[in-house]
């Protein structure tokens, strides 16, 4: 599935994972809703202890 169908088809408020023009999970994930952000790996997986309020974060 691609990320214009899953945009079109998700909830508001629904995360949806970044990718880069590659189809590869972006390092930095954010959900658009709260503000939060994550580092995850290759897999598009959490990294642990990774997780940030809005506006602090670093991967």
């Amino acid at each position: 599935m691609n990320q214009k169908s899953v945009l079109s088809s998700s909830p508001d408020g629904a995360y949806v994972p970044q990718c880069d023009v590659d189809g590869r999970y972006s390092p930095l994930q954010c959900h658009g809703s709260s503000g939060y952000c994550w580092c995850v790996d290759g897999q598009g997986q959490e990294r642990a202890g990774t997780r940030t309020s809005p506006g602090e974060f670093s991967c």
